[in-house]
């Protein structure tokens, strides 16, 4: 594939088939947005991951970079909010299994940069983790936005 896009191509592939083979207790969705993602969730429990189809922003006109890429990615880590028996120990653990899951999958995408196919010709160059409370209703836990050149 030789167009434009080739590489926001390559790591939505990359993003579609993303797991973590040593975490079976961690499942993966792939979802678009929001209104995807909360019918998915509704009847699910445990750790539940959301990895969202990449976006670009390629920019043609900078002439030192004719055409400089950026492709954002973003994964939500979460667990079923904990309800009527929420206490700060349980939350507190609640938080710390998702940032397990959530260092566990930047650490498999840094690894893969330097060798896999979906991620060959670009490098992460950011990654922010932002901690998140009732998103897509009722889940808590981490998102994970990534940026890639």
């Amino acid at each position: 594939m030789n167009g434009i896009l080739r590489k926001l191509k390559r790591i939505n592939g990359y993003l579609r088939d993303f797991s973590l083979p040593e975490r079976p207790d961690v499942h993966f969705n792939y979802v678009t947005g929001q209104e995807d993602a909360a019918p998915r969730l509704t009847t699910l429990a445990s750790i539940q991951v959301l990895a969202v189809r990449p976006e670009a922003r390629v920019n043609f006109l900078d002439p030192d970079s004719p055409r400089r890429y950026i492709i954002d990615a973003a994964f939500f880590i979460l667990e079923k909010d904990l309800g009527d028996g929420k206490t700060d120990i349980l939350e507190r653990e609640q938080y710390d299994r998702c940032l397990d899951v959530a260092d566990d999958i930047l650490s498999k995408i840094r690894e893969d940069s330097d060798g896999c196919d979906g991620l060959s010709g670009v490098t992460l160059t950011d990654a922010e983790v932002r901690p998140e409370v009732k998103v897509f209703s009722s889940w808590n836990g981490y998102s994970l936005s990534l940026s890639f050149e």
